[in-house]
């Protein structure tokens, strides 16, 4: 029941985030994503009782973002892991984090000229980024882990403002009692710039 209440806050927290923070992407004209994945992820556990593995299918994760500058795209996400796709162990936390988009900006350009408009788009978008991920977990590994991670990843615009995603990523998290926590996840996902 706690998990649920958890999820569900952290859920409406993010569509309130989403109304305040585009109404400020609107008024400074940067652009504003979200973006839904799904994937795979591994685990490597170091505990004081032992050392266990765990991998599988049943990462899911919703995020916004807000562009700042050209390059440089800010973002808050709230995961769920479940062990076993829909149902076994679980485990939810949030990401806060940056991507660095290295050879285009973080989406659709619009450029405002007395006379004409226009959107400049670049359809294949790699990024680098960096992070800080927490995860809860509830049952198996039963404690609260934080810590830095990396990603790599691109977008690629397919229609309008909808594009597809791709990431790897990879943290060192720490636990209670000097516990840590080696995660691994490869997700793909369905983005939208608004």
């Amino acid at each position: 029941m706690k998990l649920q209440l958890k999820f569900q806050w952290l859920a409406v927290t993010l569509v309130l985030s989403l109304f305040s923070v585009s109404s400020l992407a609107q008024e400074k004209n940067l652009p504003t994503h979200v973006l839904l994945q799904a994937g795979s992820y591994s685990f490597a556990a170091e505990t004081s009782t032992g050392s266990s593995e765990i991998s599988g299918f049943g990462s899911y994760s919703a995020s916004l973002g807000l562009g700042l500058f050209s390059r440089l795209l800010f973002y808050g996400s709230i995961s769920l892991l479940v062990s076993d796709g829909v149902s076994g162990d679980t485990a939810t936390g949030y990401d806060l984090g940056l991507k660095y988009y290295w050879s285009s900006s973080t989406g659709r350009n619009t450029y405002n000229h007395p006379n004409i408009n226009w959107n400049l788009l670049t359809r294949f978008r790699p990024y680098v980024g960096t992070m800080l991920r927490q995860r809860q977990f509830t049952e198996v590994l039963s404690s609260s882990y934080i810590g830095p991670g990396v990603s790599v990843g691109a977008d690629y615009q397919f229609q309008g403002n909808w594009y597809f995603n791709g990431e790897a990523s990879y943290s060192i998290l720490q636990g209670n009692a000097d516990n840590t926590l080696n995660t691994l996840n490869i997700v793909f996902g369905l983005g939208l710039q608004l």
